[in-house]
C-alpha cells in the first residue's frame, strides 16, 4: 500500500500523514516489549485515537495492534532461531504476556510451531508469514 495511494488528499497532506505514521511505527519497533495503548501511539502521530486508527489502516490495510502484534512475532521467531532462551523467556521479552499467545501466533504467521523454528535455526526466522 503506502501514502501515495491516498489519492483524494493533496501531495501536503499525504507527506503529512506519513511522518506522523512514521512516529507510530517508530514507536512500534523501539517499544514492541512493552505494551502499548492507542492513546501512546495516537499522541506520537498528533491524532485523536479514532483518526489514528482510520489512517493507519489506511495506509498499512490493517490496525495498529495487528501491526504490533506481528512485530513481536517476528522479534520471537528471530530469538528462537538464535538464542538458546525459552519460549516463556522469549514470550515476555517480546510484549506476549502468555506463552500460549506467542505459540499461537506463531503457528499462525508461520505455519509452524516455537519447536520447529528452533530445529530450523537462523533460516526459520526468514520464513515469511503465510
Amino acid at each position: 500500500r503506502g501514502v501515495s495511494n491516498l489519492t483524494h488528499m493533496k501531495s501536503w497532506k499525504r507527506r503529512e500523514t506519513f511522518v506522523r505514521l512514521a512516529r507510530v511505527t517508530d514507536l512500534i519497533h523501539s517499544c514492541y516489549e512493552r505494551a502499548l495503548t492507542i492513546d501512546e501511539l495516537s499522541a506520537a502521530a498528533h491524532w485523536s485515537r479514532f483518526h489514528m486508527m482510520r489512517e493507519f489502516k489506511a495506509v498499512y490495510g490493517i490496525s495498529p495492534y495487528e501491526y504490533l502484534q506481528r512485530r513481536r512475532t517476528q522479534a520471537a521467531a528471530r530469538l528462537l532461531c538464535s538464542t538458546e532462551l525459552s519460549v516463556a523467556e522469549i514470550a515476555e521479552r517480546t510484549g506476549f504476556h502468555e506463552r500460549s499467545t506467542l505459540v499461537r501466533r506463531l503457528r499462525r504467521s508461520r505455519g509452524l510451531g516455537a519447536r520447529a523454528l528452533r530445529m530450523l535455526g537462523p533460516e526459520g526466522a526468514r520464513i515469511q508469514p503465510a
